[in-house]
Parts: C-alpha cells; sequence; structure tokens
C-alpha cells in the first residue's frame, strides 16, 4: 500500500508515514501509524491482537498490552468509535475505508480480435 487512503474525515499516507484530518497532520507514533495500516489494510474486517503483534512488532516479544495502548492512543486521535474491540477476537476499523484512485478504477478490457 503506497497510494494515500481515505477513511471518514481522515488520510493515511504511507510512504510519507503521515496521518492527516481534514488535511491537517496528526501526531501518533510510529507503532500507532504501523497498526492503523494494517487496520485499514484490512478494511473494516477482524483483525486479531496476535496478528496485529506479528505485524507490528515482527521479531521482537511484546505483551498484548502493547496493542491496546496504540489502540488507545488511535482512538484519541480518531475518535473513540473509530475503532471496534470484539472482546476475545481482535479489533476492527469502523470508518469505512474508500479505495485508492488507481484501485478504484476500473480495468480496460482487451479488444476482441
Amino acid at each position: 500500500m503506497s497510494e494515500s487512503i481515505r477513511f471518514g474525515r481522515f488520510e493515511l499516507q504511507p510512504t510519507e508515514r503521515r496521518l492527516c484530518a481534514d488535511g491537517q497532520p496528526l501526531a501518533i507514533g510510529a507503532r500507532a501509524f504501523d497498526l492503523l495500516r494494517v487496520l485499514v489494510e484490512r478494511r473494516g474486517a477482524l483483525v486479531s491482537a496476535g496478528e496485529l503483534l506479528d505485524r507490528v512488532w515482527p521479531d521482537v516479544v511484546v505483551e498484548e498490552n502493547n496493542v491496546q495502548a496504540q489502540v488507545s492512543a488511535l482512538r484519541k486521535a480518531l475518535g473513540a468509535p473509530a475503532i471496534a474491540t470484539i472482546p476475545g477476537r481482535g479489533y476492527r476499523l469502523a470508518i469505512e475505508v474508500q479505495a485508492p484512485a488507481a484501485a478504484a478504477a476500473p480495468r480496460a478490457e482487451p479488444a476482441s480480435a
């Protein structure tokens, strides 16, 4: 994911590692950014805490409460309802994600001879 992704009033800019709200950059930490990126990539699907640990802290042993702390930081930035917690199962981005322009554009069908 290298193109900007919009969801609600937010825009995730992966290449610049920046999150903006209404065009203004928000201050979030690197791990919170990485966690948000995973949730955005999954587009509203349930993501387990284990998967978040594997993706955000690769090759590092950390406690599951690190996920909870980063989710809490993201809720402060995005608003509490933005990330849903499904107890014992994981987390889900509750804001509808818009596909990037290139991915949303229909592909041209090859002309038949």
